[in-house]
């Protein structure tokens, strides 16, 4: 596939094991106590055990604390990391792990700000705002939001996420032009039980363009 594709929210091994199979170039684990898709490192090693070598697995934390990353870090073969909540770049970048940085897409938010403050970052994960939550929303956000926020823009990668499935997916990337994205609830039957047909008719899509 011409497209980069990460599956997010994973909790079982047999759901990394398709997307693995399926040709996804990473899966996403949650380890963040208030989301419906949390995972511990035990779930995690099983999952990863799941991947070829072809499949990166991704931590994706919000606003942990030091000791915690550490011990993520140390009991994990994990090779990149995804900040979702108000981690500065120096909290980033102390890990020496290559990371990525959501940022939540609303009004009035210029991503030329952000690629400076996280100008190390492997990539910019654009999510849904939520006041509420900080990802799995299930929900789009206004991708004509990227006409003005983009105005200037250069650095890291831009990864695209928010209420991604095989019904907009399409129209998604055409729109934005952005070709790493990230999908999650958009594939699901329920919080970190992934809908295998909807894998598939994903994985399908994305080879059609």
């Amino acid at each position: 596939m011409s497209i980069r594709l990460k599956f997010c929210g994973m909790r079982r091994p047999q759901d990394a094991a398709l997307a693995s199979s399926l040709g996804a170039d990473a899966v996403g684990m949650i380890f963040y106590e208030k989301s419906a898709r949390n995972t511990s490192i035990s779930q995690a090693q099983d999952i990863i055990s799941e991947l070829n070598p072809l499949c990166s697995p991704i931590a994706v934390v919000v606003n942990p604390q030091v000791k915690f990353m550490e011990n993520l870090i140390t009991q994990l073969d994990i090779q990149l990391i995804q900040f979702h909540g108000d981690e500065s770049s120096t909290f980033c970048e102390q890990f020496k792990l290559p990371y990525i940085k959501a940022v939540r897409m609303k009004d009035g938010i210029r991503l030329a700000d952000v690629r400076r403050q996280y100008a190390k970052a492997r990539g910019l994960l654009l999510d849904t705002y939520d006041k509420n939550l900080v990802g799995g929303t299930g929900r789009a956000f206004d991708w004509g939001l990227l006409d003005s926020a983009e105005e200037g823009f250069s650095g890291p990668e831009l990864i695209l996420a928010g209420g991604l499935g095989p019904e907009n997916v399409s129209d998604a990337i055409a729109q934005t032009g952005i070709r790493t994205i990230d999908v999650n609830s958009g594939v699901e039957t329920a919080p970190g039980v992934k809908d295998h047909d909807k894998m598939r008719a994903l994985i399908q899509q994305l080879k059609n363009l």
